[in-house]
């Protein structure tokens, strides 16, 4: 008795589980009447068509469907597809089976143009994925439908261009440095040039100013015009030798500085003084604003002189007779940092717009008639802004064309990491000396007799 009570169960339960597959039956049955009517269209469509159901069992496949699997009438589970062959991602990792496209849509994904490499004994080709999960009326998953496309000959292509890009990129590398290399060879010749030029014009002005000191009885005053004539031109010379060579440096890496401790407002005023000379040759009134009366700060002191002896320079060049050049210092304290700001403002012809840029580029000129009674090399705004640039600072231009130009350098002081011991400026004369040197050099396109 007990055997037919469970004999009888189990018929019952065997029962059940042929209903529950009938009615996912029906149930899918309904869904293609009622979405793919035209089935003997979708068996021709050139895209993959994948029908599995929750079961992952493949429950159509249309004849381009055909193609992406190997011996698709063995495919009877999704499970299937990986008999003797392998799938891909595009970085050539190798998927799973959670990880392909039609397990993640049964898991409730939707796939969206997903590329994928296939590996098969016969045959390797790429293709594109969509895939969507699909629900009835009471929203639960009953299976999911992936299209599939070859986009084998689009990846060769894309391949080929990929190849052709990075063989350009070779070229281009090469092509780059070689050219940087004939600039490092270019620079190293320039340098080297620049070298043996300067140490015959250091010569010529020690003879000058031997010349000066002991035979000073016998200098008329025709020799004493020649004379100056030829320092003239000799700190010319200089002046250009050494831009040369600091620009060399700046792009080799070997640009130097020096930090020390000084009065930067007692500095910019003795610098101002030296220049006068030439501004009252010129009829031009220099005039000094600061918005204290003393500042110490740390910076390369030489390196400031050289950036307000350039500014101040081309300002007196390109202001005509009679105007004013104003230099204005000023300190401003934001937060625990420090900024200085010296502007040099002119009267003189201004700079067009569209040359604003240019003159901080090297051997960069601004044309025009008055310019070219001027004209220098330049290199020394170059040479500036890379100096400004080294001390992480900034400079700005504002010009209107014959109005005049103002010229902004904004520093940091006292602020410098590599700063390791400032020390105070020291020796007044030397100090003197320099400047008045320097100036001298600076100057020299002005003739200041």
């Amino acid at each position: 008795m007990k055997d037919l009570i469970y004999t009888a169960r189990g018929n019952d339960k065997k029962s059940n589980q042929i209903d529950r597959i009938i009615r996912d039956k029906m149930q899918v049955n309904q869904f293609i009447r009622k979405y793919f009517k035209e089935l003997s269209v979708i068996k021709c469509i050139s895209d993959g068509l994948v029908v599995l159901d929750k079961f992952h069992r493949l429950y159509f496949l249309n004849e381009a469907g055909k193609e992406f699997y190997y011996k698709p009438d063995t495919v009877k589970f999704y499970e299937d597809i990986f008999c003797c062959t392998n799938y891909y991602d595009m970085d050539g990792r190798e998927l799973s089976m959670s990880e392909m496209p039609g397990a993640r849509a049964l898991a409730g994904e939707t796939i969206s143009n997903e590329s994928i490499k296939i590996v098969r004994p016969d045959k390797t080709f790429y293709c594109s994925i969509n895939s969507n999960p699909v629900y009835d009326e009471n929203n639960a998953l009953i299976f999911a439908v992936l299209c599939i496309r070859d986009t084998t000959e689009t990846m060769l292509i894309y391949k080929k261009i990929e190849q052709q890009r990075e063989r350009l990129l070779k070229v281009e590398r090469e092509k780059n440095e070689a050219l940087q290399s004939a600039m490092k060879l270019k620079d190293d010749f320039l340098y080297l040039i620049t070298h043996e030029f300067r140490t015959p014009i250091s010569v010529i002005n020690s003879a000058l100013q031997a010349i000066e000191l002991l035979c000073r009885e016998e200098i008329t005053t025709n020799i004493s015009k020649y004379l100056r004539t030829i320092r003239q031109n000799t700190f010319r010379q200089l002046r250009l030798v050494d831009n040369l060579l600091e620009n060399i440096r700046y792009g080799s890496g070997n640009f130097k500085f020096n930090f020390t401790r000084f009065d930067i407002v007692f500095a910019t005023r003795e610098i101002i003084k030296s220049v006068e000379p030439y501004s009252k040759q010129k009829e031009i009134q220099l005039e000094f604003q600061s918005n204290l009366a003393e500042k110490a700060v740390i910076m390369d002191e030489e390196k400031y002189e050289r950036i307000l002896l350039n500014l101040l320079s081309n300002a007196l060049k390109f202001t005509p007779r009679g105007k004013k050049i104003i230099i204005e210092l000023t300190v401003d304290e934001i937060k625990d940092s420090k900024t200085m700001c010296l502007s040099v403002k002119d009267e003189g012809i201004g700079i067009p717009k569209e040359m604003q840029e240019k003159i901080f580029e090297r051997f960069g000129q601004v044309d025009g008639v008055l310019s070219r009674k001027n004209e220098g090399t330049g290199i020394g705004l170059h040479l500036v802004k890379q100096i400004v640039h080294s001390l992480r600072g900034d400079i700005r231009l504002e010009s209107e064309e014959g109005k005049g130009s103002t010229f902004s350098i904004y520093l940091p002081i006292g602020m410098m990491d590599n700063i390791r011991e400032a020390e105070d400026s020291k020796d007044e004369e030397s100090d003197n000396c320099r400047i008045e040197q320097a100036v001298s050099i600076e100057f020299s396109d002005i003739y200041y007799n």
